[in-house]
């Protein structure tokens, strides 16, 4: 079981959460707004989908402050921040965590939410950047055959 934790000590839960979401806005508006498909699109991608755990990990932590008994988290420390963003890396991969078990209806939709929002940003990710490098590709044949003399000739 989880033991409660002060107001203070949640108010501190929720104020550090908020950078995270500030990082993963601008990283996502890199990642999707228009232009070749790079190395760095691709780590700015991969950087926001990591920075997702960090967000769920402090909405399961804000969880168990609220209800104490929302996981059971036998033989598990979960004062332990580390814990909970291990619990959110299996969640978000939708592997699961067995040392971690939602045990509230509320903590259990978290989970559900969090599972379902790590495959539709692979699925969401992968479509977008496929289709930027097509885009990208067509566009640059359409410059270079606009670009190249006709074949025809002008008598």
């Amino acid at each position: 079981m989880v033991e409660a934790n002060t107001d203070s000590e949640s108010l501190e839960c929720i104020d550090g959460s908020g950078g995270h979401y500030h990082d993963y806005g601008v990283l996502l508006w890199q990642v999707f707004r228009s232009g070749p498909v790079t190395g760095m699109r691709v780590q700015g991608a991969i950087a926001a989908y990591l920075l997702l755990t960090f967000g769920w990990s402090h909405a399961y932590h804000i969880a168990a402050l609220v209800e104490p008994n929302a996981f059971n988290a036998a033989g598990t420390d979960v004062s332990v921040a580390i814990h909970w963003v291990n619990y959110s890396f299996g969640m978000l991969t939708a592997l699961g965590y067995a040392g971690i078990v939602p045990t509230d209806p509320v903590a259990h939709t978290l989970c559900s939410a969090e599972a379902v929002t790590g495959q539709l940003y692979l699925a969401v990710l992968v479509a977008r950047l496929v289709s930027m490098h097509i885009s990208a590709e067509e566009q640059s044949k359409q410059e270079r055959s606009a670009g190249r003399p006709s074949n025809q000739s002008l008598d």
